[in-house]
């Protein structure tokens, strides 16, 4: 993807956004990606196969069809957040995560059997370091003022590689990471699960700076031990109570220990149910959790 006019970026981080406004800085946006390439570099328009992909891809969003999306779909190469520049792989759960968010918003912005040819988007093409990057921006839909897609285009191929949008958010959390989540909390009810067995589901915390944030929890490790063992029996002692639980939301933000992926979640139980934030990072393959907060009541929607 292109990198952004800081000007842009804090304008499409606002809840409001005009059309006229909107449209004078898409076009903006591609003109400013096309100061970061050289002169003689010409991005080629695809507008029809790019609106095709687009339709393809909200059809499989309604579908929940993850595994025929996964190919049109662009990842970073890293575990670290930033431009889309390969295709998403399947294998990891970070790449599942950011295709299965990118498809829930898709569900959630657009209609099932919508098409560009009724939506009349805007398009517009740049040429980046890493290959054309195709823009469609959609107005005045349902459930936003605006929605910005971008493909790159990858080996040939158009990618999805960012939503964005000025809606409220309420697409559905990516099901990868609530599957990791709910494997937390059955590890935790299972009696037989010791400090152990429990630390190759958290990520590692301390003063060791090669593994801090990067590996699995060691148990032999008497600070990482105690950590892991309080973890567990704080969970234990929730779920004894709870008499159910509902994940609510979904959220992400890169920090100085990586990229983190978190679910809002409530449980019922007797007397005020409490919210609370389970925090993962992506280490290797998988998801590690790395931190369990509680949400004030003053942040609840």
């Amino acid at each position: 993807m292109t990198s952004r006019p800081p000007a842009l970026r804090a304008y499409l981080r606002r809840p409001e956004a005009p059309g006229s406004l909107m449209r004078v800085l898409f076009f903006s946006l591609v003109l400013a990606a096309s100061l970061v390439v050289p002169a003689h570099a010409q991005a080629v328009r695809d507008e029809e196969e790019v609106a095709t992909t687009f339709e393809f891809l909200t059809t499989l969003a309604h579908l929940g069809d993850i595994e025929a999306a996964l190919p049109l779909v662009a990842c970073p190469p890293t575990a670290q957040e930033g431009p889309a520049t390969v295709p998403c792989d399947g294998t990891l759960a970070l790449h599942r995560v950011l295709a299965e968010w990118k498809l829930a918003r898709l569900r959630h912005l657009f209609d099932e059997g919508s098409t560009a040819a009724a939506l009349h988007p805007h398009y517009a093409v740049s040429e980046s370091p890493h290959g054309d990057i195709h823009h469609l921006l959609f107005e005045d839909l349902p459930n936003a003022t605006f929605v910005l897609l971008v493909f790159a285009d990858l080996n040939g191929i158009h990618r999805l590689a960012d939503v964005k949008t000025d809606a409220a958010e309420g697409a559905a959390p990516p099901p990868t990471l609530v599957a990791t989540f709910e494997a937390l909390l059955d590890a935790a009810r299972d009696e037989s699960t010791t400090p152990e067995t429990f630390a190759p589901l958290v990520v590692a915390r301390g003063r060791d700076a090669e593994r801090a944030w990067k590996a699995p929890a060691d148990p032999s490790d008497e600070a990482e031990r105690r950590y892991v063992a309080g973890l567990l029996e704080s969970l234990r002692a929730l779920l004894a109570v709870a008499e159910g639980h509902t994940v609510v939301g979904y959220e992400s933000l890169m920090d100085k220990e990586g990229w983190w992926h978190a679910l809002r979640v409530t449980f019922e139980g007797p007397g005020e149910p409490p919210r609370l934030l389970f925090a993962f990072l992506p280490i290797g393959p998988s998801f590690l959790v790395g931190d369990v907060q509680t949400i004030p009541r003053t942040a609840r929607p």
